[in-house]
């Protein structure tokens, strides 16, 4: 059965996007799936009914980014929301995870480098992400990626990525694919498309090469 995850080559998720303009700038460039953030400390939040109107603008799929979210909460956060999937981070994230499979929703499921993944499950995705004593991600810096580089399920890469450094990470690690939100901004929360459709590019060449 096909899953929302496949994608032809590299699989390319932009993150943190809040304007109709950041969603048109990566689906043209050639993402696979956009990210919209609904947790108030971060730079990048947005509530519920902008992220739905920003959902059902986007051609591919779509992913809200909660924070302790337990799974009632996310269940309905996602319903309001509109979207295909959610990556939950932080408090309760394995339990609402569970719900939202059972739901029908795609998962992202994130941890940090040096943890142990979970067991696999349909239509999850893994995400390996830097480290942070405070954030839950969107740090942006980067990580050895030796140390996840036996992984042999397949897995989003990111942390601290930019257009700068993906073909080399890509190269490195040869993930699934890869997740970048503020090493593609102009400023804490503003999206830069120019950046947008250069990490794109560079990414998704690197992994043809």
């Amino acid at each position: 059965m096909t899953t929302r995850w496949e994608a032809e080559g590299l699989f390319v998720k932009v993150c943190g996007l809040g304007t109709p303009a950041d969603v048109e700038a990566a689906a043209e460039a050639g993402a696979d799936a956009v990210g919209f953030v609904f947790w108030e400390p971060s730079p990048r939040h947005h509530d519920l009914p902008t992220i739905r109107r920003l959902a059902e603008a986007s051609p591919v799929t779509t992913v809200l980014v909660t924070v302790d979210l337990d799974s009632e909460d996310l269940l309905a956060a996602a319903a309001q929301a509109g979207v295909d999937a959610v990556q939950p981070h932080g408090r309760h994230s394995g339990v609402a995870a569970a719900a939202a499979r059972r739901f029908g929703l795609g998962v992202i499921c994130p941890i940090r480098a040096g943890e142990e993944p979970p067991a696999e499950a349909p239509d999850e995705l893994l995400l390996i992400d830097t480290p942070h004593a405070s954030l839950p991600g969107g740090t942006g810096e980067t990580f050895d990626w030796d140390t996840i580089a036996h992984l042999e399920r397949r897995f989003l890469l990111a942390g601290g990525l930019d257009p700068e450094n993906v073909a080399a990470a890509v190269r490195r690690v040869r993930p699934f694919g890869v997740d970048a939100s503020s090493g593609l901004e102009s400023s804490p929360g503003v999206k830069d498309p120019a950046r947008i459709r250069d990490f794109v590019k560079v990414a998704k060449e690197a992994h043809r090469s």
